[in-house]
């Protein structure tokens, strides 16, 4: 037996969440429609029951503002016969402070979902809306749009940032707003007799 188990030890951090997640969490790109009452789908998989409580979406800041840009935030269960389980309207995208964070639109109802499901939008407008598209894994096979009334899978490599959120509930960043520093008040004053062995006065000025 090696008695230096400093070279002998292997470690691994295996950190669990309460998403999904195809992306690294860094955009490329983006993915657009710019069709009115096109759809956009992005297929998961759950192994087991589970509540949906929110979606994460990463949108990418483009020259247009489209942060007025209506959509539909839809959950389908299948696509073909399309099924819809979950429908949110006058959603528009929200753009974050820093770079490659995501939103969270949370659901309105609680919303049980197994096996296969889709989650994604139906645009109203022909505006680009934008989602942000990671390059370094290619999950193309997932993604699927229709802008003529039928579902057609997508062919460009890569990932659309959109996250499921699972569980009892989520929790959301609240911002705190920092507490106002008050500058000390300078009260001047005189300290006399000085030495004293009994009493002192204080004198302010």
């Amino acid at each position: 037996k090696d008695v230096n188990s400093n070279n002998d030890t292997v470690r691994y951090y295996q950190n669990f969440y309460n998403y999904y997640a195809y992306d690294d969490g860094t955009a490329e790109a983006s993915y657009y429609l710019n069709t009115s009452g096109a759809k956009l789908a992005y297929q998961f998989t759950t192994i087991i029951p589970d509540t949906l409580r929110a979606v994460d979406m990463y949108f990418a800041q483009n020259i247009e503002d489209q942060s007025q840009e209506e959509f539909y935030l839809t959950v389908w269960s299948s696509l073909t016969p399309e099924t819809i389980i979950y429908q949110r309207e006058k959603v528009t995208p929200a753009f974050e402070d820093s770079l490659n964070e995501f939103h969270t639109y949370l659901l309105d109802t609680v919303l049980v979902v197994s096996g296969t499901y889709y989650i994604g939008w139906l645009q109203v407008s022909d505006a680009a809306l934008n989602i942000g598209y990671d390059f370094n894994s290619d999950k193309s096979s997932k993604t699927y749009y229709n802008t003529s009334g039928t579902w057609i899978q997508s062919l460009l490599g890569g990932t659309m940032m959109i996250r499921p959120l699972f569980g009892d509930s989520v929790i959301l960043p609240m911002a705190i707003e920092e507490a106002e520093v008050v500058s000390p008040a300078i009260v001047q004053f005189a300290i006399f007799p000085n030495p004293a062995n009994d009493h002192i006065q204080i004198q302010l000025d």
